[in-house]
């Protein structure tokens, strides 16, 4: 058996609950989830973002139009309505500050969006 990554670790995942989520210096943005069978906490870090949003999963809709990779709690999406959101709201693009890319935790309850230039950094900080 081989060993997963952080990354890969949380998105084997089946679920996972929301803990926690901050902003910190410099436009760092750090959220907290954990996940059962078995019990773990994971830190899901930013080291920047273009935008992020928070909805509850009770007002979510399936969209067949929607693009991503990846299961139910981690997804990477190349098409997306907080894509197009974030084009209409912000001077972002592909030219300034880069090709950027739309992240989703799907926690239970709140589903988190962002929109970042980097891939986040994904570490398992113990058990619940």
């Amino acid at each position: 058996m081989t060993d997963l990554s952080p990354l890969e670790e949380l998105a084997a995942c089946d679920d996972v609950g929301f803990l926690s989520m901050r902003e910190e210096p410099e436009f760092e943005l750090c959220i907290r989830v954990q996940a059962t069978n078995p019990d773990r906490v994971f830190e899901i870090r930013w080291p920047s973002y273009i935008s992020y949003a928070v909805r509850s999963e009770r007002y979510c809709q399936w969209d067949s139009e929607e693009v991503w990779e990846g299961k139910h709690v981690f997804r990477t999406y190349t098409k997306s309505k907080f894509l197009d959101f974030v084009a209409a709201g912000t001077f972002a693009s592909d030219t300034f500050p880069g090709p950027f890319r739309h992240y989703q935790i799907q926690s239970l309850y709140p589903i988190i969006d962002v929109a970042s230039l980097d891939a986040p950094q994904v570490r398992r900080v113990g058990r619940a």
